[in-house]
């Protein structure tokens, strides 16, 4: 049955966020066009983003020419991508200003960020509205894989530290969230009173989809086991936040008998991978992000694990070219039996830390210590943008 919010949803993004409206159309008609319709698009934009960096940017504005990617003319080789020097957290911090871009494209605004700091130490950035916008887009469309629509009940058992903080979400990201069908639990603590809330939300609320922290619905997943619980059947759950394990996707499969979807993303790069409805490995988004999978020499590996180095396409207010996330990965040369003319990766391993118990037995996120005291305690919680922007979107 149509939802009466998707019509309303399409015509409010048509007119209030053109970026997600167009975006998500594209997304909708390349995924079947062929490898070589999204080589070319990606191209493109890889162009595209290459040339702004160096007109905008003094750290790129020396970089690029050096690596000989682009000419004085601002003509610009893609063959020569792999010489471009790999970008750090530590390069970030010492280049901030440099690499931060002195003009963006009509319509863009800007906005801070920080990455989650799961090292200890946060790293600051800059992002514009048009990427995240488009990864809005990005995020709708992999959702979409598994049948689930704009308008469709959906259920976001995540953590926000700011949220915790403050102890209440905003007027705004209420009524979005009223919109979009969307209801939301915190799972950064998880004592039995809220892991009994989370799965009364559940079940009397029956999304369609759940969107979860990986280690926030394993740990439900478990409860509901452990119990002999009946719960509400999704028809996926897509879990982010950390690699997905066998272990975790039995345990949540066994729970729900859904399903169990990994994305794979970051604060710094937004939506980058989803895997396949086949389960035959992650679709690498290349509409958004340039992916490589090196070896510790930083030469590329195919079928083989090696460290990501991820370049975000969209992002024009701070250009992360060749940024080293820290994560690993391995991609695949086959191609994917659904048709999709993404490339593949078959497994991503990131950092791991594990959820602790304190002595009352209540479940915490080993994040949740590194946010508070590394991003809301030191960054003056830089990400809380989000729930001051007036858009359709979030």
């Amino acid at each position: 049955m149509l939802s009466w919010r998707r019509p309303l949803l399409m015509t409010g993004l048509r007119l209030i966020n053109p970026v997600t409206f167009s975006e998500l159309a594209v997304l909708r008609k390349i995924e079947f066009a062929g490898a070589e319709a999204v080589r070319k698009l990606h191209e493109q934009r890889l162009t595209a983003l290459l040339r702004h960096a160096w007109q905008t940017t003094d750290y790129y504005r020396q970089v690029l020419p050096k690596a000989g990617v682009v000419q004085g003319n601002g003509a610009v080789d893609l063959s020569r991508f792999a010489d471009i020097p790999f970008l750090t957290k530590d390069i970030i911090r010492d280049e901030f200003d440099r690499l931060t871009s002195r003009a963006l494209p009509r319509g863009r605004r800007i906005y801070l960020n920080s990455s989650g700091g799961s090292t200890g130490q946060p790293v600051r950035f800059f992002q514009d509205s048009s990427y995240w916008d488009a990864n809005i887009a990005t995020r709708l469309f992999h959702f979409e894989f598994f049948g689930k629509r704009l308008g469709d009940r959906e259920l976001k058992i995540w953590g926000s530290e700011y949220d915790l903080i403050k102890g209440r979400e905003s007027l705004v990201s209420r009524a979005k969230n009223w919109l979009y069908n969307r209801q939301s639990e915190q799972c950064f603590s998880l004592p039995e009173v809220r892991i009994r809330k989370i799965i009364k939300r559940i079940n009397r609320f029956k999304p369609k989809s759940i969107w979860a922290y990986r280690d926030g619905i394993d740990i439900v997943a478990q409860y509901v086991n452990r119990h002999g619980l009946e719960m509400h059947r999704p028809a996926a759950i897509f879990c982010g936040g950390g690699t997905i394990y066998p272990h975790i996707v039995d345990s949540v499969g066994q729970a729900f008998h859904a399903p169990v979807i990994s994305l794979y993303g970051s604060r710094e790069m937004g939506d980058i991978a989803c895997q396949c409805p086949k389960r035959d490995g992650l679709h690498v988004s290349m509409t958004s992000h340039k992916v490589e999978v090196i070896d510790p020499n930083g030469r590329p590996v195919i079928d083989n694990e090696g460290e990501l180095a991820i370049t975000s396409l969209h992002n024009y207010a701070m250009p992360l070219i060749r940024y080293r996330i820290g994560d690993r990965a391995a991609a695949l040369s086959k191609a994917c039996p659904c048709g999709r003319g993404s490339p593949v990766l078959g497994t991503v391993s990131g950092r791991v830390i594990e959820s602790l118990v304190n002595a009352r037995g209540d479940h915490i996120n080993g994040y949740f210590l590194i946010h508070v005291i590394g991003v809301v305690a030191n960054e003056g919680y830089v990400c809380g943008f989000r729930s001051s922007r007036r858009r359709l979107t979030d």
